[in-house]
């Protein structure tokens, strides 16, 4: 053990710097290890890009007719691709670069004074170029250009150098070290106070590459025969006169050896692609470093004169090998890979010249010992025949001829990683310009680099550059692709629905990288993109597998489910994918709307802030789950969060989510409200005309519902048209109807084709046919929709005639509500009674409920249809009936408390709710005797119902009562284009008649 670990026989303080100094380079070993590993990921990173995609899904239905028509709103999936972010320079790796190079920089300082007098100035020599190389110029030291900073450097070292030479030698290396560390302390505090640039120790790092590089080219030269060596170490050293075959062991292995570091240098020549497995010219590195920690040992007597093994020489290898591994590893670090290639030339030209001429000086000086089974590994640096001077010239013109061959390559690409590190500079800083002169000078040296051409790329993305962009992307997938580079070119092709294009580069970077679970999953998204669906879930599958970072594509897989519209068993596949990703979730909502099931868990809706497409997806789909819930209080915030984002997108959605929640728990006012200035200011109100015109259609509201639908797409849209003529059907308007329906039948849309030759026939009826034989929905509509079986014995005789159970309850449904709309309450309760409610078709139950409030607020006797008031909560269809109800009869007991909340609840929330308003505006007239208040409630609802002759008829009763004659007559004449002729003639007598009442008893006063 004493041989492996030669230093513990060493002094304290000697022992002591060394292990520091062993544990500084295994960290290096470990940093370039990792670096390695790591690759171009250092400086460029997967960055996930969202895509919001709108499907419609119904949030509200309602029944006209037989028809139930639905009011769709944006139910949002996430789809999440990658793209490769910019190159991305890390300072601190540079720092980290520096602070290690300075330490063995320091270490080999405070070795020189120690050595002979010659070589203590040719080191001495050695240092000033190395700091020449360092160009420190380019920091503009007290905002000078010039040599300052190197003048400062020299002068500090080299005074501290000579003194400990020539003036106090015998200060042991410990302390000198110390000296030389502190005065680089001073330097680099100098530097960072009064440098004329923003990153001082970057510009440092980079600019002076150069320096470091050749010391590590010439380490890499002087350890290039260790791994023979250490092949003869293995063979000789546990050697016996009764061995045998160890110099066919060291002949064979070493052979073996060399000529598998040739395949390799063919290979990375591109001579040969043979599908084997090859060596990692660093690693060979790494491994000769070792052994020559101890083989440098046995060279002593090659360098006695100039200083001894202990502990100079030990020192001085540690210094030069981290000097060289932290090089390296930096290189790794920052992606440069033309001079990572350097390196590999270097490495691999060393090892096959120098390893050819060291096995030659073997064979040579020590053959006959090895067969004899001579343990030569003790004397092998001790030449006899072979100077060992000649295997190092040969090996040296070997590794030349080599260079020599490639015709100088290595070189140009050491050269363009020096400008690689110089853009990086300028690249850090901003100045684009600057940084892409020096890219494309690297290119101009290695044209076919990786790094070049995708910092230069990274430039043109940031300038939007689009064209720099692709066609730099290209160039570096020439010789070292990446799955980045792929991916960003396939990304610029989608962006310019170059679609094949995008797909075709994808699908060759997964020929070069079939593991790369970001291809895949871009392959999935670009095939998401067709209808091609099962073809992305294959893809979404797989790079779900090829990863371990599942919330991507899982997300997708969901996202994918939600767009094909399938029926999904959501319990089914969470036992496949199990992601709890914000995405997946979102995804996984955006199903459940489109399945109508309400699931509270799901998203966290404690989210008050909206920064990105996500964070509102995410609110958004949670507040669509909830739309039919009657908890309004995450509905009371979710504008204000739409206002804070900034985003007028975002704003305008969750405005009308809320709009909609508002129409669902009756507070309908506000909703129509805020549709209706979405429909005057919005540049795409055809989505915002044809909500309200369906609404208006099922607030029985049809001139409102034609007021609307007019600004929808109904000359280009068949579905729009439709609905127009819908509403022209139900205002009355047969004629306009029956012309709409026979244009539509000849529509290219099937379905709206069919239905509008369905209302064409019924309306085109002339009683010739039986109608029995038509079935029992044409009955219906005959019954609903045609003059001639409007009477109430043909109405009950068809009802009587219809044998569908559902038919039969919608046609006796109706029925009830024309008696009431007549005033015949007596014969609608009686066809009520009989009624039992179990028995009645779920689609009709709440519309059946309705007919008992409506027939007790009219009748109000001591007959209840509705017992108990107060049970319903607010998302129930009969929730206002149920307040209204409730108010009248504690009117009526004559208990006051909270009775004016309920009045005014009934008389503001929904302007169609005429039996509310009437009621409330009569409360407030009669029993608070403040006719303003009941005015205000009337003036507030025909802002909206505007066609309501009820509540027009209610405001002009009321402004004559207060006598605002004038007020009665703008009243009329509203009322004149909403009655017709001969009942506007009626009730104009009767008006005029009070009017003229009102303006005689003014005389008389």
């Amino acid at each position: 053990m004493k041989k492996l670990f030669f230093w513990d026989g060493w002094y304290r303080t000697d022992r002591n710097i060394f292990l520091f100094f062993l544990t500084v380079v295994i960290i290096s070993l470990l940093w370039l290890v990792y670096a390695m590993i790591t690759g171009v990921d250092n400086v460029i990173h997967w960055e996930v890009i969202d895509n919001l995609e709108r499907l419609k899904t119904s949030v509200h239905d309602f029944r006209v007719g037989n028809l139930r028509l639905d009011i769709p709103l944006d139910n949002f999936i996430v789809f999440q691709y990658f793209q490769g972010s910019n190159l991305t320079i890390q300072p601190v790796y540079a720092y980290i670069y520096l602070v290690f190079l300075t330490l063995s920089i320091n270490l080999v300082m405070a070795i020189l004074p120690g050595i002979n007098k010659f070589w203590f100035y040719a080191g001495m020599g050695g240092f000033i170029g190395f700091m020449v190389l360092f160009n420190m110029g380019q920091i503009n030291l007290f905002n000078q250009g010039d040599k300052s900073a190197l003048i400062i450097i020299l002068g500090l070292y080299l005074t501290a150098g000579y003194y400990f030479r020539e003036f106090n030698p015998n200060i042991p290396v410990f302390k000198r070290f110390l000296v030389f560390t502190m005065i680089s302390v001073v330097i680099a505090i100098l530097f960072y106070f009064y440098a004329g640039v923003n990153r001082p120790f970057l510009y440092l790092a980079n600019n002076g590459i150069y320096a470091p590089v050749i010391i590590a080219v010439l380490f890499i030269l002087s350890v290039a025969h260790e791994l023979i060596y250490g092949f003869l170490f293995l063979t000789t050293s546990a050697s016996t006169t009764g061995s045998k075959h160890s110099l066919a062991h060291f002949i064979f292995i070493s052979l073996i050896y060399i000529l598998y570091v040739i395949i390799t240098y063919l290979n990375y020549t591109r001579q040969i692609q043979w599908d084997i497995i090859y060596l990692n010219p660093f690693l060979i590195l790494i491994v000769a470093s070792v052994i020559g920690l101890w083989s440098f040992r046995k060279r002593e007597e090659l360098y006695r004169e100039i200083f001894p093994f202990y502990p100079s020489g030990a020192l001085s290898y540690l210094g030069f090998a981290c000097i060289t591994f932290i090089t390296i590893a930096y290189v790794f670090s920052t992606g440069n890979d033309p001079m990572i290639e350097a390196f590999e030339d270097a490495i691999l030209y060393s090892q096959i010249g120098f390893s050819i001429l060291f096995f030659i000086y073997v064979i040579a000086n020590f053959g006959p010992m090895i067969a004899r089974n001579f343990r030569v590994v003790k004397v092998v640096y001790q030449s006899r025949i072979f100077p060992f001077f000649v295997f190092r010239l040969g090996g040296v013109l070997t590794a030349g001829f080599l260079f020599f061959q490639a015709e100088f390559f290595p070189y140009y690409q050491l050269l363009a990683g020096y400008y690689n590190q110089v853009g990086d500079l300028y690249l850090n800083e901003g100045q684009l310009d600057l940084a892409r002169e020096y890219y494309e000078r690297a290119s101009d040296f290695e044209y076919q680099n990786h790094r070049s051409n995708y910092a230069m790329a990274t430039i043109g993305r940031l300038q939007r550059d689009k064209l720099d962009e692709a066609y730099y992307f290209e160039n570096s997938l020439l010789k070292r692709p990446t799955d980045y580079a792929y991916v960003n070119l396939s990304n610029i092709f989608l962006k310019n629905n170059q679609y094949f294009e995008g797909l075709f580069k994808l699908r060759e970077g997964q020929e070069k990288f079939p593991y790369s679970a970001q291809i895949l999953n871009n392959l999935g998204y670009f095939y998401s993109r067709t209808d091609i669906i099962d073809t992305a879930f294959y893809y979404f599958n797989l790079a779900n597998n090829a990863t371990r970072h599942h919330a991507v594509p899982e997300g997708n897989i969901y996202g994918l489910l939600a767009k094909s519209g399938l029926n999904v068993y959501l319990d089914s596949l969470e036992e496949f994918f199990d992601s709890r990703a914000l995405v997946t979730n979102i995804n996984r909502q955006a199903i459940l709307n489109q399945l109508q099931r309400y699931d509270s868990a799901l998203i966290d809706r404690d989210k008050d802030t909206i920064r990105n497409d996500v964070d509102f997806a995410a609110l958004y789909n949670s507040g669509l789950n909830a739309m039919g819930s009657s908890d309004s209080s995450f509905f009371k915030r979710i504008s204000s969060f739409g206002r804070n984002s900034g985003n007028g997108f975002y704003q305008n959605r969750l405005d009308v989510l809320k709009a909609m929640h508002d129409y669902l728990i009756h507070r309908t006012g506000e909703s129509f409200a805020v549709l209706n200035n979405f429909a005057a200011t919005s540049m795409n109100n055809h989505e915002y005309y044809r909500i309200l015109g369906k609404l208006a259609i099922e607030q029985d509201q049809p001139e409102l519902a034609v007021h609307y639908l007019e600004g929808t797409n109904i000359g280009e849209n068949p579905q729009d048209r439709f609905y127009y003529a819908l509403a022209k059907l139900e205002s009355g308007n047969s004629a306009d109807a029956l012309s709409l329906m026979d244009e539509l039948r000849s529509s290219g849309d099937p379905d709206i084709a069919a239905l509008s030759e369905e209302y064409y026939s019924v309306l085109n009826f002339d009683g010739g046919d039986s109608p029995e034989q038509a079935g029992d929905e044409y009955l219906y509509l005959l019954a609903r929709y045609h003059p001639q079986f409007q009477e109430d014995s043909v109405l009950e005789r068809m009802i009587d005639v219809v044998e569908n159970p559902e038919v039969k309850d919608l046609m006796r449904l109706e029925y009830m509500e024309s008696l009431i709309a007549d005033k015949k309450y007596e014969k609608a309760g009686a066809l009520f009674s009989k009624v039992e409610i179990p028995t009645v078709a779920p689609d009709f139950i709440h519309d059946y409920r309705r007919i008992g409030y409506l027939l007790d607020l009219h009748q109000r006797n001591d007959q209840h249809f509705i017992e108990n008031t107060g049970y319903l909560k607010m998302n129930d269809q009969n929730y206002l009936y149920d307040v209204l109800l409730g108010a009248i009869r504690q009117l009526a007991s004559r208990d006051s408390s909270g009775l004016e909340r309920k009045f005014y609840l009934a008389g503001t929330w929904d302007p169609f709710f005429e039996p509310g308003i009437l009621e409330a505006v009569k409360y407030y007239q009669e029993i608070k005797g403040d006719p303003y208040s009941a005015y205000n409630l009337l003036i507030r609802a025909t802002e909206i119902n505007r066609y309501s002759v009820p509540l027009y008829k209610r405001m002009v009763d009321l402004t004559l009562d207060m006598g605002l004659t004038e007020y009665a007559m703008d009243g009329l004449e509203i009322l004149r284009d909403l009655l017709t002729a001969e009942e506007y003639l009626d009730y104009e007598d009767q008006i005029s008649s009070r009017i003229r009442e009102k303006q005689d008893r003014s005389w008389g006063q």
